[in-house]
């Protein structure tokens, strides 16, 4: 994911709050209503969708469930399923980078049957098993 100038992020959040206003202006809101803290939040998250949309599409974690920009995925090659760079690294120990370096397609943790997520051990009547070490 790219970096922005001070510049460009006013610009996106500028255009978020103009949304914003436009939403309340549709929805009949009195402009006389305060800005509370959920407002904030609203316009902030406006502006983060901004930002999402404009680093490619948004897909969807196979793994946590979380929606991501493409950028901050990788998607395998024989299969629908994209695991997002944190969970590719926590979960099974593989890093964003040498997927894309490689010259092999990704074959994801999903059609190895190597998915630890609890939709697939439920599937495939495992449990979430977590082991300690006494180090």
């Amino acid at each position: 994911m790219g970096y922005f100038q001070d510049e460009e992020l006013e610009a996106i959040v500028k255009e978020a709050i103009d949304c914003y206003i436009n939403i309340t202006k549709v929805l009949n809101i009195e402009k006389d209503v305060p800005i509370t803290p959920l407002s904030r939040v609203s316009i902030a998250t406006l502006a983060v969708r901004k930002l999402q949309t404009r680093e490619g599409p948004i897909l969807r974690c196979h793994q946590c469930r979380k929606q991501r920009a493409k950028c901050m995925m990788v998607s395998c090659s024989s299969c629908d399923a994209s695991y997002c760079c944190s969970c590719l690294w926590n979960r099974y120990m593989i890093k964003q980078i040498e997927v894309e370096m490689s010259l092999e397609p990704f074959v994801c943790p999903f059609c190895k049957r190597s998915c630890n997520c609890p939709p697939c051990l439920k599937e495939r009547g495992e449990s979430l098993s977590l082991q300690f070490s006494n180090v």
